[in-house]
């Protein structure tokens, strides 16, 4: 594990301003000697997050978190001390020294080469657009600023034209092949992966290649959607396309769709925090992800069955990282792509603003299977929704349960108890009680945070520690 001295540790410290790297993640107002805004560790509607810039710190009057840049580094991207001090000599180009193991520092560098590989291709793919691919983006109505601006590029139909173009930049058959851009066959003969394809770079947040989509071009070629595949520097379950200028956007909520098409048209039309899944439904990584710069999710997916089966499952995940949910409406309009086509922005952008929450959603989407003019439809459909409120607090549910009463004639009381069938999984309340064992747990975890946070920024205690506990290692 490396090693800082306090030197280096306050180097940093001193040049990562907290107000400028806190703002980075979420909307800071000046008030007096703070800035304020919505708290990023837990979610409210009125700020109580203050980050003080004479003092360098941070405090939330209402969960009470506080500290440092280091602490709030640690605590937003889920990092160590030793992470947080990387991340931050990173962000102001400061040269740490190298203490790594050789398999740590053979793995950085394997890193590194392929990020570069991912630069080189992406460059490659943008150059060699074609006319069929540019005619593909004509017809999608891509203007030519934003197919530059996401590095929109095409891979031709040959087999190994990538490949052959690696090789001749210094890059190995062994390191392509990690990279994913090529395939090897049975017989080892080496190919690449995307061949006649509109290919879609995958930024991660902090803006660098770390994958590619293609979309196929030829109605005969299958699947028509591929990635890269899980290499050293990508796995689809922790990123979101185009989450690196939905980041930038530092606005108060996400729009989440399914597509890279739908993604770059919502941007094109002026909403700049959008996002989209890679290929596959939405996971809780992702959720966690998006909860690092919002707290609140407009989901625009597909206006089919299987886009309204989609939406209900990442509300369920969504949920899960304590987000503020709401639904689009696209009207007659197929996905977000086509309704901007039939539609203008400043509707889309009502659409949002108006947008329902997902228990309103969820609630008018079990409605449709029933006639509520029937007796027994009005049981099964209380019984439906009964389970979607068991999900929610007791103040949420008190007001659904008059709505649902009003709806459908059924008492209060017997809905309630419907709720609180031992059956239907309950919402997880926020407190709990604490065993002795659980407290004595959570001692010793806390004793060990601080151990550790007195040898991270202790030299002579780490020198203390290092000399009598070497032979240990």
């Amino acid at each position: 594990m490396a090693f800082y001295s306090e030197d280096i540790v306050g180097d940093i410290r001193e040049g990562n301003d907290i107000v400028d790297v806190v703002s980075s993640y979420i909307n800071l107002k000046k008030s007096g000697a703070s800035h304020f805004g919505l708290c990023p560790f837990h979610r409210e509607k009125s700020a109580s997050f203050s980050v003080h810039s004479d003092k360098q710190m941070y405090t939330c009057f209402g969960c009470g978190a506080s500290g440092n840049v280091y602490s709030f580094i640690m605590k937003i991207e889920n990092y160590d001390f030793v992470e947080a001090v990387q991340h931050l000599a990173a962000r102001i180009n400061y040269a740490l020294p190298e203490e790594r193991s050789d398999y740590a520092k053979k793995a950085q560098n394997e890193k590194k080469l392929i990020y570069d590989m991912n630069v080189v291709a992406a460059r490659f793919f943008y150059d060699n657009i074609s006319a069929s691919a540019s005619l593909y983006l004509d017809k999608r109505g891509i203007h030519p600023k934003i197919r530059k601006k996401y590095g929109l590029g095409y891979a031709s139909d040959e087999w190994h034209k990538l490949y052959n173009y690696l090789q001749k930049q210094g890059y190995s058959k062994k390191m392509i092949l990690k990279s994913g851009l090529v395939k090897e066959s049975e017989k080892g003969k080496i190919y690449d992966r995307f061949r006649d394809r509109i290919i879609f770079p995958i930024f991660d947040a902090s803006n660098r290649v770390i994958a590619f989509g293609g979309r196929a071009l030829s109605s005969e070629s299958l699947p028509k959607y591929l990635n890269s595949p899980e290499t050293p520097i990508f796995d689809k379950s922790k990123n979101l396309y185009s989450i690196n200028y939905a980041k930038q956007a530092k606005l108060n909520e996400i729009i989440l769709v399914e597509g890279y098409l739908d993604a770059i048209s919502v941007y094109q039309a002026g909403f700049h925090n959008v996002v989209a899944t890679l290929g596959t439904a939405i996971g809780i990584n992702q959720a966690k992800l998006i909860s690092k710069y919002t707290n609140t999710v407009a989901i625009a997916y597909d206006n089919d069955d299987a886009g309204i089966t989609a939406t209900l499952r990442a509300i369920a995940i969504l949920s899960e990282a304590n987000l503020k949910i709401k639904v689009v409406n696209l009207k007659t309009a197929n996905d977000p792509d086509e309704y901007l086509k039939l539609f203008s922005p400043d509707d889309f952008a009502k659409e949002i603003e108006t947008a329902k929450n997902h228990v309103d959603f969820q609630i008018d989407n079990i409605k449709k299977d029933f006639d509520l003019q029937k007796t027994e439809d009005k049981i099964e459909f209380t019984k439906h929704v009964s389970e979607v409120l068991a999900g929610l607090s007791q103040i949420e549910q008190d007001a659904y349960i008059l709505q649902l009463t009003q709806t459908t004639g059924i008492s209060q009381s017997a809905i309630k108890s419907e709720i609180s069938r031992p059956d239907i999984p309950q919402r997880k309340p926020k407190t709990r009680t604490i065993t002795p064992e659980q407290e004595e747990r959570r001692g010793l975890r806390d004793a060990k945070k601080n151990i550790i946070n007195l040898i991270a920024n202790s030299y002579f205690v780490y020198e203390k520690l290092h000399e009598n506990y070497t032979h240990l290692n």
